[in-house]
Parts: C-alpha cells; structure tokens; sequence
C-alpha cells in the first residue's frame, strides 16, 4: 500500500501563510474565477461529513448543526459568505431549507454573460447524495436555488463538472452505498465506482464505468480528467455531443493517491494535490484532528499535457511535499491570479487551524535549481543526490575507499544463506496471506452476492434460517448440488415450523416447499415432489387471491406447473402434463397482465420484467407443444412451436434494440438459449412424421446454425438439443438409405452427450447399436 514504512520530509513549504484561521473549515474545493480571479470556496466542518465517508457508523445528529459555507476570497485574503436561498411559492426569497453537506462542486459561466454563474454543489445529504443548483449573480451576497437533483446511479457522489446550466459529469466513487460489500470493495480496490452524465433534458447516464474509486474531475474545454484512488492516477476522456465521453488513456501515480484536480484556464496544465501515506489518511478522515496523525503527507504535482495533447501522456512535476504537520491532508490547490498578484490556494483538510496557505513564485524542485511555480514549465529531471564520499554511518570516506562507498549506496547487498532463508519465510507467509484473504474474499463475496441477489422475504426471521435459506441458494444456482440444497431447505423448513413465527400458507413457506419439491425432482424423488406439489397446490391458489401476494403467487404456481408437467412428461402421462403446462400458462398470463398495467417504457428494468415473463410463458409453451407432439396432435403442436419461434424473435429484436435485458442478472446464464433451435427441430420432426422431408430440411439445417454458433456449451438444454440435432439428421439419412451417413450423424450425437456427460446419451446407442447390425 502507498506510503508504508516511508518517511518524507517538507518540501518547498516554508513560504506557506495561514488564511482565514478559525473560520475557513474543512475547504473540499476551490474553484477561481477565470473572469475576475476571485476564489470561491466550499467549507464546512469535517465532523458532519463523517455521516458520508463512513455509512455505516454511528452518527452523532448533533453535528447537524453545524453550517457548511461558500465563501468568495479576493488576493488580499478578504473573504465573505454567500447566502443560501430559495424562493417560495408567492415568490419570496427565504434561506435554503435542504440538509447541506458540501464537497466537490463546479461553476458554469453564461458565455454571453459572464457575470450570469451557475453553481453545480455535490451535495451529501442525510438520506442520499444528491447535485444542488444555485443561480448567482457575481457580486451578490447570495444564490438562489434553482433544483436539486438525484439518481440512483449518482448515491455516494464526490466531484463534478459543469458542462451548461442543466448538464454535468460527476463521480460516484463507490456503487455500494454502504454495508459490508462496501468494506469488500474497498479493501479489496474493486473498480466499482463511475462516472455520470447528465444531459440537458435532465436523464442520467453511465458515462465511464468500471473506475477505481473515481475522486476529483476536471474539464478542460472538451477533455475531462477523473483522479483515480484505487488505481491510482489521472483517467484521460474526451466529451463530444454524440458520444459522450471516450477514454483517451491514462497516467499511473507510482508513489502517492490523486484527490482533486485543478486546471490551470491559462496554460491547460493540472494542478493535483495527492495523499502520500493511505493508512495515515483513512486514520486522518476517520477522526479528523491534529492529534488522530501528523504523519498522513501530502504532495502537490503539477501535470502538462505532452504537445499539448493530453492523449499522449503527461509531464509531472513535484511541487511540494508536506510529511503532514503542516498540512495532514491537502484536497486542491487552485491557480489565483488577480491584479498582478499570482499565488496557490491549497485546500486542507483539517477543522483544527486554518486551511489555506499561499506559496511564492520561487519554489524547490528535485534539482537543486530554482524554478518558477507559474511561470511557464520548467523541464523537471529528478536528479539523484551523489553519495560519494558519505558513507551510510555519516562519515567522510577517503579517495581509496569512495568507489566502495558508492557501490554500497547503489542498493546492491550481498546474500547469505540466513537472508535467503529469511526471504524464502517473507515470501511463504505472504503467499499464505493472500492465499488466506483470497479465500476469504471469496466466500464474504459470494455470501454478500447471495444476500443482494436472491434476498430472504423479511418475515422469515433469525439468522440461522436465513444463511440456511443461502446455503440451499448457493447449491441450486451457483454450484450445483441439489441434494446438500434439498438438506439445507429441508432443515430450514423444519426450524420454522418450530418457531411458528410464519404460517405454513405464506408465500415464503411455500416458496420453500416448492424449492424442496424442484430438488426432489432433479434428484429423482419423483413421487415425493409429486406429494408436495399436490399440498400446496391449493394453498399456493388462496393465496393468489391476495392482491398483495398475487404476483408472487402466479410465480410459484408456475413453478409448481412447470415441475409437475415434467413429472407427467417423464411417466408418459402426456394428458395430464398437458392440463399441467395449461395451468402453469394461465398463471403466467395473468402475470403478464398484471406487468403490462404498470408497463413504463422508460424504465429498463420494466423492459426486463416483462422479457423474464415472455421466457416462462415461451418455456412452457414449448413443454406443451412437446407433450401434444407425443400424442401425435401435429396440427397443435405445430402452432405452439410457432409461437415459440414468435416469442424469441421478439426477445432477440428487443435485445438488440435495450442490450443491457438480462433474463436472470442473478447467475447471468441465458435462459433463451436454444429454445428457438428446439422449436425448430421439433418442426422439422413434425414434417418428417408427416413424409415431408423436404419442407423438414430448412427447420433441422436452421436448428443446427444456431445451436452451432451459439455453442452455449454449459446449457444442458441445449447440449441436449445438439444431440438430437444430429440424431434426427442421421434418422433423416437413414429413411434415404444413406447409412453412412447415418452411422456418422448418430456418432456424433453419442460423441456430444458423452463428452458433455449428458445421461441421455443411452439412447443414442442404441440408434448406433441398430445401425451397425442393419449394415451387417
């Protein structure tokens, strides 16, 4: 981690000055007028803002008193507070009344007006993050509130930049809001955070996705920068009106953590204020005071673009170093010119001492050469100190021994056996560390995964049941084992009939009766699904006469349909697998029903409701039209399979249109897979039953082009499909008296089950079996 077992001493900070002490708390950003070279600032105390940075902590409401502030600053360090208004109905002006909790935030100017500013404030409220816009006028004492604006994409926002009055990009840093996944992808430096458009009509978009920790943002005409945290350094994009935003690269930061950036409107070069020590800085932001640490550091870079072109990379300077006594931890720095004078402001975090200090034009690089801080951009060469005739204790060398001593000062050591031992032992009980974490990685994020994904219904109390209730989850979907899932269900079930905190009719109870009975039957237990299914039928029926419960009601007597009809299937009862399958679809259509009344076309997740509706009504439409197909009812099951052609053609056409429809988010398989190719193959038998093998031809060679170039190899259904693909083109060769190629088409659909370990691949030897004995 950045900063461990490191010490830095300051650097180029002794002419720094104290502004505004005791009143300038807790300054997140700056950002300076490029028309005047007034400075604005966003303040606050940093005790409020713990409620952001740590969640999940307990929370003292009383630091809700205390105000967050913008303030504006002239060169002469005079300074005033802008007032937070808004207006009322009868057109009044009154204080802001919306919790305020400033960080990062961003100014638009009118291009025809430049006194006309928009202010963009990241705003942290109480029960979310949010984007406050205030209109100002320059030189007014106060702005006034034009709206504040939130998403569910932009929950834990950090910075933002202004692209007009209405439109901004802005970094969420974290897609976990909070609880323990939060904690997992913080430790584990996840690349969950984003960054966000908002377009002048007011949507919201993911711009950038897929972002270490996304911190300060910066604009510079059409390039936009994103600081970096978890992989540390600057994100180089491009915003143009069709495309949003394309990534132009990036600059890694090889020794310490970029928060914000400034960009310099003169120049185009980026001012970066960086965290040296990261162990120091969380303690530091966990109990903000001079006594938590004086040791977080703090380190100011200085970024130009190479040719001007900031998709070539960038030259980075170091400007000063803080070891954190001065400044724990500095969040901006901000170029100020404004009559003649020209000067950093650097904002720091810190409640204690004031949080502004000014540097001098003449400042101390590396070398040992005076350069100018904004004046141009001096070549920067890191010059390395010369060790000769120093030894490591101190003292002086003689000229015999001064090649020895910078031999020894290059970092070469000789190696003995007790240091490679000790190195060997280092190296084991680091594998062993991370072997440990990646473990345990794994199962905290496969257990978080479980929770969020497939939630346990609230009425279902205590934790032993519910990680029970996981546990059977994790072996139906994630690693298949349905009879340690069927165990896990079975004691589940039998802790809460003990309590009898749940009735035996609730949707919940029954949920998991109907997982018992699916578990049943995939281990064999034909009968005792049977049974259960055939008690709770009713039950599951009562309960969908609730308007609370319908939805869930239809699913489970779904589900129970599309097992029994299965069992029916399995025994030859076609009959009776029929009414099966007509019962499951009738639920299924009433489902629909009731989603297509509250239909929102805007909404995605609407779109995937209904796509994950259309998949049981197409699933058991084609269960249906198998079992009219083996009682030889052609003429149904020919337009059954049809409308199953239908119902994938219309999932195909929507994906294409809203790509982001996953039918189940959970496991990410698609359940759609094949069922086209299966229609079609039953098609192609149904022509075949009749003697038409010509018009059977296209249905069988179109089965077998999708199958192929899907190959959704770990989909049995359709490993299964495949199979029989290639067995009804080998009986389709055969009835032409082909054996051959009879004989190679039921090969392969022997070769594909058994590779696959498929237990239907019986059947096919016994085809092949035939075959060789009619050839013989």
């Amino acid at each position: 981690m950045t900063g461990i077992g490191k010490k830095y001493t300051n650097s180029n900070t002794t002419s720094c000055t104290q502004i505004g002490h005791g009143v300038l708390h807790g300054c997140e950003d700056i950002v300076v007028d490029p028309h005047t070279g007034l400075a604005y600032l966003a303040c606050g105390n940093l005790k409020p803002r713990q409620h952001w940075l740590h969640p999940d902590d307990d929370y003292d409401y009383s630091f809700e008193s205390q105000l967050d502030h913008i303030y504006v600053m002239d060169e002469s360090n005079e300074f005033y507070d802008i007032k937070l208004v808004e207006k009322t109905s009868d057109g009044m002006l009154q204080p802001f009344s919306q919790d305020l909790r400033l960080h990062g935030f961003d100014i638009h100017w009118d291009p025809e007006d430049s006194a006309d500013m928009t202010f963009m404030l990241v705003n942290h409220q109480l029960d979310h993050g949010a984007v406050s816009i205030f209109s100002y006028r320059r030189g007014s004492d106060h702005m006034v509130h034009v709206e504040t604006v939130r998403t569910e994409l932009l929950r834990s926002p950090n910075n933002i930049v202004a692209m007009s009055k209405r439109s901004f990009y802005a970094t969420n840093d974290m897609k976990y809001y909070r609880g323990i996944m939060r904690e997992v992808a913080a430790n584990l430096r996840l690349p969950t955070g984003h960054v966000v458009y908002r377009d002048e009509s007011g949507s919201f978009d993911i711009a950038a996705n897929f972002v270490g920790y996304p911190n300060g943002i910066a604009r510079d005409n059409d390039w936009i920068y994103v600081a970096s945290c978890t992989d540390p350094g600057i994100q180089v994009y491009k915003h143009t009106a069709s495309d949003g935003l394309t990534y132009h690269g990036r600059t890694r930061y090889w020794d310490s953590i970029p928060d914000n950036f400034f960009v310099d409107p003169q120049t185009g070069q980026i001012y970066s204020t960086s965290f040296l020590k990261v162990s120091e800085t969380h303690k530091y932001f966990k109990n903000p005071s001079l006594n938590t640490t004086t040791t977080a550091g703090t380190k100011l870079l200085r970024l130009t673009p190479r040719d001007g072109d900031p998709s070539k990379g960038f030259d980075i300077e170091s400007l000063l170093i803080d070891s954190g006594k001065i400044m724990p931890t500095a969040t901006i720095a901000a170029v100020q010119r404004r009559n003649a004078i020209q000067r950093l402001l650097v904002g720091i975090s810190k409640d204690a001492a004031g949080c502004f200090y000014k540097a001098s034009l003449g400042v101390r690089l590396y070398s040992d050469k005076n350069a100018e801080l904004l004046k141009g951009t001096p070549k920067f060469t890191r010059v390395q100190p010369k060790n000769a005739g120093f030894r490591r204790d101190g003292k002086n060398t003689t000229n015999a021994d001064k090649g020895k001593t910078e031999w020894r000062t290059s970092g070469r050591e000789e190696l003995n056996s007790k240091k490679v031992g000790h190195l060997l032992f280092i190296g084991g009980a680091v594998a062993t560390g991370i072997g440990l974490m990646g473990v345990a990685a794994y199962y905290i994020g496969t257990y978080l995964y479980l929770r969020s994904k497939w939630p346990v219904a609230d009425e279902i109390e205590g934790g032993t049941v519910r990680n029970l209730l996981y546990l059977a989850t994790y072996y139906q979907h994630l690693e298949p084992n349905h009879k340690r899932a069927l165990s896990a269900l079975n004691k589940a079930l039998e802790i809460i009939n003990k309590s009898g905190k749940v009735s035996e009719n609730s949707v919940a109870v029954l949920e998991i009766k109907v997982r018992i009975a699916e578990c049943m039957y995939v281990e064999g237990d034909k009968k005792g699904a049977d049974r259960v299914l055939r008690q709770i039928m009713s039950d599951i029926s009562k309960n969908a006469k609730c308007a609370e419960t319908a939805s869930a009601a239809e699913i489970l007597l779904f589900r129970a349909a599309a097992v029994l009809g299965g069992i029916c299937t399995d025994e030859s009862r076609f009959e009776d697998a029929i009414l099966e399958y007509s019962l499951g679809l009738q639920a299924v259509k009433r489902l629909k029903q009731q989603a297509v009344s509250r239909f929102d076309s805007e909404s995605l997740v609407e779109y995937t409701e209904i796509d994950n509706i259309n998949l049981k009504e197409a699933t058991l439409t084609l269960h249906l039209a198998e079992s009219f197909f083996a009682q030889k009812d052609m003429s149904t099951a020919q337009t059954l399979f049809q409308g199953v052609l239908a119902a994938a053609k219309q999932h195909r056409a929507h994906l294409d249109v809203a790509p982001r429809i996953v039918t189940d988010y959970r496991t990410f398989k698609d359940e759609w897979a094949c069922l086209d190719a299966q229609a079609m193959l039953f098609l192609a038998k149904i022509q075949n039953h009749l003697g038409n093998a010509e018009a059977a031809a296209p249905w069988i060679v179109s089965a077998r082009s999708l199958a192929t170039e899907r190959k959704y190899v770990d989909v049995p259904r359709c490993i299964d499909c495949m199979s029989e693909i290639f067995a009804e083109l080998g009986r389709m060769a055969e009835s032409r008296g082909d054996t051959k190629k009879a004989l190679r088409r039921y090969s392969e659909a022997y070769e594909n089950a058994r590779l696959n370990f498929r237990e239907n691949q019986s059947r096919y030897i016994v085809d092949l079996q035939r075959l060789e004995q009619k050839k013989k």
